[in-house]
């Protein structure tokens, strides 16, 4: 049986702290490492910070910049000039402003992306309990809805993300238009996910981990816990990268992070493009995290691939490993069922776009705000339809626990021969892999392709025939349970009513899919395999 990745790794030198703490969904173990800290802080879960994003208020940030300051951010638009925010009927004098973004970067007279800094010269003032802001251009998404939905899928799969909502801006007097407005990745942001925030904090621009990266905050700017990072990923030994890596990154956490970046399609973060991320090294446990950041394209490429190409220092490291690659495929399938869910998703749009409605300010943005919806949503159902159908396509890892069933999720209809159709029917609320036909000559199954590590495995189940007649002349006809590649079968010549199979098979390299097949050859009639009862159990 394969160990979970990285369970009890602790670097040298690190003495051990009070406890350790889950961060993701139930059934998945996470790397929890031992270090002590200074002082213990307690995880932010500021009620105020929550419901600032779950508001259905469209805030009106109206920004008011005096002529020589305009002058100043013009030449320097990186440089925080001075400036009034009022929202509502508030205001705060003296709050510092500048431009931001890089692809995304739009002049003072185009639609800029801003940060806003309340306490740059007022120490300690705040905007509802936050100092500094993002107001996003979403200049790379003219739906202003990526970000919301895609984000939404990395906190569903329990990754630390910055949250969004929307608002709009006016610059001395002159209506930008909404914006996305967005939580900084900050020490106040690390709170909420991480006992201690005041561990090394990186943000890389278009740059790998070996490049000089951005150093946003921490105790040590020499990046010397990074270049430990770079160099075992650098490892040439297998084992010993395998080791280190485990040691020194939230490796778990790094899979689940590569498979919600693919899942959404983000071709503009880390695994696809090293960019659009922040590293954080956890005091805590003395790994680093990595944290998703700006998802204005996810969704737009609906037939991006599922495997993540190994372009870069870390997927290259990670995924060379078998093990890792493993735990990549099984990941990859439980996030999209429970993590990417279209229901969920359609709520998300549906208020979304209602929230912008009501704050728009004539019948052409009512307009826009719907095609928006209409647009985004297309691009959300359009990539969800191709996940399925690859994982359809694709080996399905089920997890090896000896002694416990695991359950194959989708399975293929393939007809052979005949015109039979196949079906999966609901019977009294139970769902059944149908094969009908109504004259012999028939030869139908449903397939599921499955991943599963070497060792001694049951597939069983249930099947039950209604009017089969089988051919007694062929010694193929009846219904057959097969698995491929290898010669473990069963032929049932005569079913009547409902009747248990079992078929044992012999697993020997992990990386050929196994074939489970549930067939109906040369016969005609109804035969049904009862799909919750179609299992795998590893027995050695």
């Amino acid at each position: 049986m394969m160990r979970p990745v990285g369970i009890g790794s602790r670097r040298a030198g690190s003495p051990p702290t009070a406890g350790g703490r889950w961060l993701f969904l139930p059934g998945w173990l996470l790397a929890v490492g031992l270090l002590g800290a200074a002082t213990l802080e307690k995880v932010d879960t500021s009620p105020s910070r929550a419901a600032f994003f779950a508001t259905n208020l469209v805030r009106v940030f109206q920004i008011t910049v005096a002529a020589p300051e305009m002058v100043s951010l013009r030449q320097h638009p990186r440089q925080a000039v001075r400036c009034t925010v009022q929202v509502g009927d508030q205001t705060w004098q003296n709050v510092g402003l500048h431009l931001k973004g890089h692809g995304s970067f739009r002049s003072l007279s185009d639609k800029p992306s801003f940060t806003v800094l309340f306490d740059e010269f007022v120490p300690d003032q705040e905007f509802e309990d936050f100092p500094t802001l993002w107001l996003n251009n979403s200049s790379q998404d003219p739906t202003c809805l990526n970000e919301l939905v895609g984000r939404s899928v990395y906190m569903a799969a329990g990754l630390p993300t910055p949250r969004v909502t929307h608002a709009r801006v006016e610059l001395n007097g002159r209506d930008l238009g909404i914006y996305v407005l967005m939580e900084p990745v900050n020490k106040r942001f690390l709170r909420q996910y991480f006992k201690y925030p005041q561990g090394n904090l990186y943000k890389p621009y278009i740059q790998d981990i070996d490049q000089p990266v951005l150093w946003e905050s921490g105790p040590d700017p020499s990046r010397a816990d990074l270049a430990e990072l770079v160099a075992a990923a650098r490892e040439n030994h297998p084992t010993r990268q395998w080791q280190r890596l485990n040691q020194l990154l939230n490796v778990p956490q790094f899979l689940d992070y590569c498979a919600v970046e693919m899942l959404v399609a983000h071709w503009d973060g880390y695994v696809l493009n090293r960019n659009n991320y922040f590293l954080y090294h956890d005091p805590d446990t003395d790994l680093f995290n990595i944290i998703t950041h700006d998802l204005d394209g996810a969704f737009k490429q609906s037939g991006l691939a599922l495997t993540p190409p190994q372009n870069y220092l870390l997927t290259q490291a990670v995924f060379q490993q078998p093990e890792a690659r493993w735990q990549y495929r099984e990941r990859l399938a439980y996030l999209f069922t429970n993590a990417f869910q279209l229901s969920a998703l359609s709520n998300l749009v549906e208020g979304a776009v209602a929230r912008l409605k009501s704050a728009a300010r004539n019948d052409q943005e009512v307009r826009q705000f719907g095609q928006w919806g209409e647009q985004a949503w297309r691009n959300v159902e359009q990539r969800h339809r191709y996940v399925v159908d690859q994982l359809h396509r694709e080996p399905q890892p089920l997890p090896a626990v000896i002694g416990k069933p695991a359950h194959p999720s989708f399975w293929q209809a393939r007809r052979e021969s005949g015109n039979s159709p196949l079906e999966l029917v609901n019977d009294g609320g139970r769902e059944e892999l149908q094969i009908r036909s109504e004259s012999t000559g028939c030869s139908s199954r449903w397939r599921a392709r499955v991943a599963l590590p070497p060792g001694k495995y049951r597939f069983s189940g249930r099947v039950r025939a209604l009017d089969l007649v089988s051919v007694p002349s062929d010694p193929r006809s009846g219904v057959a349970i097969r698995i491929s590649p290898g010669e473990a079968a069963i032929l049932l010549r005569e079913v009547r009513g409902q009747q248990e199979f079992s078929v044992d098979f012999q697993v020997r390299d992990e990386e050929v899919p196994v074939d489970l097949n549930c067939e109906a050859r040369y016969c005609s009639g109804d035969v049904r395999f009862d799909k919750d009862s179609l299992q795998v159990v590893r027995l050695e």
